[in-house]
This record gives structure tokens, C-alpha cells and sequence, in this order.
């Protein structure tokens, strides 16, 4: 039996490791990712020339999800200046697109599709089909050369629906062949979820709003991305503070419908309404709000960007560099004959095999060995899961041109590789256990590993983090249950 305090040791690994990959992960994101911004600066300028601009940020439709949607039609016509046009609402069984606005004659008619059910994605959806009437407005030769419906998605800041569309941001989850888990943001437009919170992000800083008055507004997810678009104006510098005119807060009371404007310029703890009882309450979040604006995190966060921009880029060259000599360069049709058979045989298989043959055999310590060998292959096992779902990175050949595929692609996320984190936890097993065989188990788990990026299915760093993990989990696991073993004795 384990003892109280390995097994203590154990869980606190198990919880730990995975915590740091999260933290990590939340700290990159937050506050070190790029975001391609060159086209939508453009459209947002457009705008800025030739549309004219709403004087209020909308921070509450007060729009619930059992109101009719027409209620949410109307409120956010008037927020685009659209109350000249009528506008009915209609519905169509297919799963794509998620809307789409037809006009036959002056008639406008939204389609939703009935697979958008929630209200947040259904305003999200609503406030970019509207955004096409708006931009029919616009003078045609303006628009010209440009991606209309990225300009579509543009007119939701600039007009201060900003808020709304954040919001109608929501996690997807997809099961993968082979026991992998994707999930993706799901976001009813033409731009990305990123794109948008920067320009939410510069909406704000051009007209002197104050990020603590828009982030208690915000969901979880629409919170993440107007932080990494702050964070990132923070460190390009390009926008001159409150240059544009001022902006009023504007909300529609939940309980009579009543319209209300508030200042922006003092900290905005909470709503209410003027003519009825209704209030929404604190929502000031002194957390989010520190991580966002913090006089002492940003500046330090700037600062690391601009020393490790130069090493992310050459770090990367490399890892490219070596991908491509592997993937490429090292091919062989011999070769690829061997690993397309050898992929077909289960590693999952082969593992259990040999796990209860060992443990069968008769020996007390090959019968051990056995209990480790499985144990630790579970640990890995979810460790890799935890971080894949956590990190998300693409695989290469959904980033890079020209990536051979030697056996078609593959789902899931690619950072770490989870057959380089089992194949060397499994060998750092039999490596402590059984000295002699510790070179030819290495070997093994070296030639495994490399198969990844051979396939096309992982980067250098994906192997090497695998690699890592996994003689982490199985030096562990192994020191654990040794331990223990002694002390049974």
C-alpha cells in the first residue's frame, strides 16, 4: 500500500503541473500574444472618415433570454441610427450560416438559424446582420478593394455595440477520433475574437473610457479578449488617449425598458434605473480589473515583450528550420511505408499486452513493475490531455505551407505530444527498474518522438515538452512507488 504522504505527494503533482501550464498559458495570452491588426485598423479609419458614430457605449441591452428578439431589433437599431427601417425576424433549419439578411424591395428580413438558441449569440449574430445596413449606406466607391463584411464586423465598435458582440462569445467542444478534445470560440463573424477585442480596446482608449468601466460587463470570455486587445495597445502605443469626443454608458432597464445614460469618465460601480426599482448591483471586479490596468503589471509586461520579441522569432526560425529538415528532407518512401504500418498497430493495445503479461508472470517485483508501468502511463496520460486543452496550439500543418503529410492529418492540439510523453515515461520506467534496458527503451521513445514531426504532426518543442513531461511523470512515479516498496519490507 502507498503511504499517506506519497500519496499526498502524488496529487500535489498532479494538481500542480497542471496549474502552472494554466498559468502560464493565461499570462502569454494576456499579456505577450500579437495580434494581426493591419487590416482592421483600415476599416476602423474608414469608418472614421466617412461613417458617422454613436455618442454612447451600450453596456446592457437588458435583453433576457426569455424576451422576444425583436425587443433586442429595435434597441440596437437605435444604437446604429437605424430607427427609419423595419426590419422582421425569420428562421431557417440549416446549421450555416448562422443568419443571413435578405431584402426584396425594401423589405428587410433577418434568417436565424434555429441551431443559434442562446441570446448572447443570437444579439451577436443580430448585431452584425444589422451592421450590413448600415455599411448599405456608405458610399460604394469607399468601399471598394475592401472585405465587406470584415467592415460589416468593424461598425460593431465603432458604433459602441462592442460590448454586445464580446459577449456573444461561447466555447464549442468537439470530440476528436482517437480520444482527442478541441474546443473553439465560437464567434458569428469575419473577424477573429482578438481582432475584435482590440478594436473594442481602441474604441475605448480614443474616447477616454476607462477599462474598469467596461469589464464588469463583460462575460468571461469577452472579458479575455478585450484584455489581450488593451494589453496590446499598451504595447504598441499607437493611439492617442481620449482624442475622440466623449462617449456616454447607455443601458436599457431589464425590468420596464426604460433608456438611461451614465457618465463614463468616474469608475462605474453599478446600474439603475430611474423610473422603476431595478439595479444591477456592484459588478466591479477588482481581480480582472488589476490584471488589466495595473500600473506596475503592464509596464513590466511591456518591457519583457520588447526583450523576448527578437528570441520568440529566432526560437521559432529555428523550430521551423529543424520541422521542415525532418519532415522534408528526411523523407523516404521506405520509410513512410514502416510508419503508416507501424500506426495501424495500437500503441494503447501494445501497452495493456505488455502491462498484464508482467503482471501475470509470477514475480513479486515484475508484478510491481507492472503496477507502475500503468500508473504512471494513466498520470501522463491525463497530464498531456490537461495541457492540450489548456495551451490549444495548432498542429504545423495547419500554420505552415508546404508540410507533408505522410498519413493525412490529424486532430487535436499539438503542444505537447502525447507520444512523446508516453513513450518516455514508459522507458523512464523500465530504464530505473531495469538498468540494462535502459538504452534500448530510450532509443524506442527517441524514435517514437521523432515520428511526430515525420508525419507532419508536431513541432520540435511539442516533442521535446513531451519528452520532458513524461520522464518528469515516470521518474516520479517510479521514486514513489520504490519507496514504498522499501518500506513494506
Amino acid at each position: 500500500m502507498f503511504s499517506k504522504k506519497a500519496v499526498r505527494k502524488i496529487v500535489f503533482l498532479m494538481v500542480m503541473l497542471p496549474g502552472m501550464i494554466i498559468a502560464f498559458s493565461w499570462v502569454y495570452n494576456v499579456f505577450f500574444v500579437e495580434i494581426d491588426t493591419s487590416g482592421v485598423d483600415g476599416y476602423y479609419d474608414l469608418l472614421l472618415k466617412y461613417g458617422k458614430p454613436s455618442g454612447d457605449l451600450i453596456l446592457d441591452l437588458g435583453v433576457g433570454e426569455n424576451d422576444d428578439l425583436q425587443i433586442a431589433v429595435d434597441r440596437i437599431k437605435s444604437a446604429m441610427g437605424l430607427k427609419d427601417y423595419k426590419v422582421w425576424l425569420d428562421y431557417h433549419d440549416g446549421k450555416e450560416p448562422p443568419a443571413y439578411i435578405e431584402n426584396k424591395i425594401g423589405l428587410l428580413t433577418i434568417y436565424f438559424s434555429r441551431d443559434v438558441k442562446r441570446k448572447k449569440e443570437q444579439i451577436n449574430v443580430l448585431t452584425h446582420e444589422l451592421g450590413h445596413i448600415y455599411v448599405w449606406g456608405l458610399d460604394d466607391s469607399i468601399l471598394e478593394g475592401c472585405d465587406k463584411e470584415k467592415v460589416v464586423d468593424t461598425t460593431g465598435p465603432f458604433l459602441g455595440l462592442g460590448i454586445l458582440v464580446l459577449n456573444g462569445l461561447t466555447d464549442s467542444f468537439f470530440y476528436l477520433p482517437g480520444g482527442e478534445y478541441r474546443t473553439e470560440k465560437k464567434f458569428f463573424g469575419y473577424i477573429t475574437p482578438a481582432q475584435f477585442g482590440y478594436l473594442v480596446a481602441r474604441y475605448c482608449a480614443e474616447h477616454g473610457i476607462a477599462e474598469e468601466n467596461v469589464t464588469p460587463f463583460l462575460t468571461h470570455a469577452g472579458r479575455k479578449y478585450f484584455t489581450m486587445g488593451c494589453n496590446y495597445l499598451a504595447r504598441q502605443n499607437t493611439v492617442v488617449n481620449g482624442s475622440a469626443d466623449e462617449i456616454t454608458g447607455a443601458y436599457w432597464c431589464p425590468e420596464c425598458g426604460c433608456f438611461t445614460r451614465v457618465s463614463l469618465a468616474n469608475k462605474i460601480k453599478g446600474l439603475k434605473c430611474p423610473e422603476c426599482s431595478w439595479k444591477s448591483g456592484d459588478r466591479f471586479n477588482f481581480f480582472g480589473t488589476f490584471f488589466t490596468t495595473s500600473a506596475l503589471v503592464r509596464p513590466a509586461c511591456v518591457f519583457l515583450n520588447e526583450k523576448s520579441v527578437w528570441l520568440v522569432s529566432a526560437l521559432s526560425n529555428i523550430e521551423h528550420s529543424a520541422f521542415f529538415f525532418i519532415n522534408r528532407e528526411l523523407a523516404n518512401p521506405a520509410l513512410d511505408t514502416l510508419i503508416i504500418f507501424l500506426m495501424k498497430i495500437r500503441g494503447e493495445f501494445i501497452i495493456i499486452l505488455i502491462g498484464i503479461a508482467a503482471f501475470f508472470a509470477g514475480k513479486r517485483y515484475l508484478k510491481f513493475t507492472s503496477l507502475i508501468f500503468f500508473s504512471s502511463y494513466v498520470i501522463a496520460r491525463y497530464a498531456y490531455k490537461a495541457i492540450k486543452f489548456v495551451i490549444k496550439r495548432p498542429r504545423p500543418f495547419e500554420t505552415l505551407d508546404g508540410v507533408r503529410l505522410v498519413a493525412g492529418s490529424h486532430g487535436g492540439s499539438s503542444f505537447p505530444s502525447g507520444h512523446a510523453t508516453i513513450s518516455f515515461c514508459l522507458a523512464t520506467v523500465v530504464a530505473m527498474r531495469y538498468p540494462k534496458m535502459r538504452y534500448p527503451a530510450f532509443i524506442i521513445a527517441i524514435l517514437v518522438a521523432l515520428s511526430r514531426p515525420y508525419l507532419g504532426f508536431h513541432y520540435l518543442s511539442d516533442i521535446s515538452a513531451g519528452a520532458i513531461l513524461g520522464i518528469f511523470v515516470g521518474y516520479v512515479a517510479t521514486k514513489t512507488a520504490n519507496a514504498c516498496e522499501r518500506k513494506r519490507k
